[in-house]
């Protein structure tokens, strides 16, 4: 184990489209950002579901059983793949750094983080503070735990640099409170008398009985002090791009500013949305973007950003276009995705068409919202006479374009390629799933150009860890263990005695208990931004309810 060495990883779940293009944009981060050590996807994924999936081979990915039906209290939500995944990848993969970095899938990595210049070592945690989480510290964390662990309790959240020996004892716990909170509406709503008033959670939203959406995070912040360790709470490190106010500004003051107050943000999380002057651009948009269409879908390349958190934003969108490209480019060979010419990085000035007949371009700026909302294909006439571009119309003259992302923190040069190539080179893989070994072991040799096209990288081999090298023999072939569901259900039900039970490394192999992923209901859309030609035929309907309402109202007072 290298001292000071980290592993990053996010949680993802199969046979979910939206999930697919979230991890293209971290992988494309991480090699961009010039990131160290190496970076695993934690996908949640049932073996029948594993069957259908595509996407296996997007990037180094790590399996696990999909516990959005929790099979520990029957309850039914995708927050517990969160604890589950780094629970399953402490315990049964083979990885050598000391610590890891756990991310969501919609972020994207800025720049390199280290470790032990944010304080992280065994025993402390490194997390962000989160001002929403006022459950940590009311009575609500006093109803759940026990006294001596309450002042443990901290309004943390986002992402966490752990130590793998504390991540190994907060996993399971974490997985435990998660659902304690969710399940026990009862400690912090007042029903029937269960406690004489209600304890506000910080969920503004939340209905009377129910569990509010950020009982994952609770789940950690009680898990992490029932393990005993310590934090240190940082402020910037993560900024939602509306909020990054000194993006790509020099900081003059950055010697004397503590490492744990930045003032430019290591991580962006896109999770709310973000205007750049007149584009706005929100992730709920855009959850039927399926990259595996070989469709040529991209993000509408955005005006040129004026102050910090536009170009914060521009940044989120260059990535996800460049590993969009990159997508195209190796996974759709021989469809027109693959010669579809790559977004600029800023919105080119509108000029007038000079060609004898006419230009192949779109004709309103909100084409590319409308083709990611599927309408090229389900309003053929007007998309092809007014999105022609974003529809994929045009001949792909500047396909052969490489997308190079600049240096989010000077945004005028290029980054440096040395950083990027060995970022590329740490990429490592694992994979834990029995039913997807042969399969992926297949699959195996198309992830260094699936991961490195876009920049011109090679990566290395990769290697499948389905069996901890301790109890491998000397020269065998790494062979995937299987548990039964029982003993699945066995064994979790008493780590909290045991610690990790024999054979701990064997362990959470099988599970018959998933079920295909959804994300949650999209906000409602704008009309006139996003659903595009539906657009005239709502104003259509609304202009005629209010003559109606006119005429109905004329006519009453004619009768009166």
């Amino acid at each position: 184990m290298a001292a000071g060495s980290m592993h990053t990883v996010f949680t993802s779940e199969c046979l979910n489209v939206q999930f697919d293009w979230f991890a293209t944009g971290v992988y494309e981060s991480f090699r961009n950002s010039g990131m160290q050590g190496s970076i695993t996807r934690l996908l949640a994924c049932g073996e029948e579901e594993l069957k259908q999936y595509k996407g296996l081979d997007l990037g180094p990915t790590f399996v696990h059983p999909n516990y959005r039906h929790n099979p520990l209290n029957g309850d039914v939500s995708a927050s517990y793949n969160k604890p589950a995944s780094v629970m399953h990848f402490t315990r049964e993969a083979n990885f050598t750094e000391e610590f890891i970095l756990f991310i969501d899938a919609d972020m994207v990595l800025v720049r390199p983080i280290d470790p032990i210049a944010l304080g992280a070592k065994k025993g402390t945690v490194v997390s962000e503070y989160v001002a929403y989480m006022i459950g940590s510290s009311n009575q609500m964390a006093k109803n759940f735990l026990p006294p001596e662990a309450v002042p443990r309790a901290k309004s943390v959240g986002w992402y966490h640099i752990f130590h793998r020996d504390d991540l190994l004892r907060i996993a399971p716990l974490w997985l435990e409170y998660c659902g304690k909170v969710r399940t026990h509406p009862e400690l912090y709503w007042s029903m029937n008398g269960s406690i004489p008033e209600n304890i506000p959670t910080g969920d503004a939203y939340v209905k009377f009985g129910k569990a509010p959406w950020i009982s994952e995070m609770y789940g950690y912040s009680f898990g992490a002090a029932m393990a005993g360790v310590e934090h240190v709470i940082t402020n910037g490190v993560v900024r939602y791009p509306s909020e990054t106010f000194a993006f790509g500004e020099e900081d003059s003051q950055g010697l004397l500013r503590p490492a744990t107050r930045p003032a430019q943000p290591y991580i962006l999380h896109y999770g709310i949305d973000f205007n750049i002057g007149d584009y706005n651009w929100n992730k709920m948009v855009y959850q039927q973007l399926d990259l595996f269409a070989c469709r040529p879908r991209f993000f509408g390349a955005p005006p040129q950003p004026l102050k910090a958190s536009e170009r914060a934003g521009a940044l989120v969108v260059n990535t996800l276009n460049a590993a969009f490209c990159s997508f195209y480019r190796t996974r759709c060979q021989g469809k027109p995705a693959a010669r579809a010419a790559c977004p600029p990085k800023v919105r080119p000035p509108k000029v007038p068409c000079t060609q004898p007949g006419g230009c192949c371009q779109d004709d309103d700026s909100h084409c590319w919202n409308w083709a990611l909302d599927e309408q090229c294909e389900k309003n053929v006439a007007f998309m092809k006479q007014t999105c022609r571009e974003s529809c994929g119309l045009c001949a792909p003259e500047h396909a052969d374009h490489e997308v190079n992302i600049p240096d989010p923190l000077s945004p005028a040069s290029p980054k440096n390629s040395t950083a990027r190539s060995s970022a590329t080179a740490a990429l490592s893989h694992h994979q834990a799933s029995p039913s997807a070994h042969a399969q992926h072991a297949a699959a195996a040799s198309a992830l260094p150009a699936d991961i490195g096209a876009a920049a011109g990288h090679v990566a290395p081999a990769l290697t499948h860890a389905t069996q901890p090298s301790a109890h491998r023999a000397p020269g065998a072939q790494p062979q995937p263990h299987v548990g039964a569901h029982a003993e699945l259900l066995h064994r979790l039900a008493s780590r909290r005695e045991g610690g990790a039970p024999p054979g701990g490394s064997e362990l959470y192999m099988r599970h018959t208990v998933s079920r295909t992923t959804t994300l949650p209901e999209p906000l409602e859309p704008i009309a006139d931004a996003h659903n595009g030609p539906r657009t005239l035929l709502y104003a259509a309907m609304g202009l005629w309810g209010v003559a109606a309402l006119v005429f109905g109202g004329w006519v009453y007072a004619l009768l009166q």
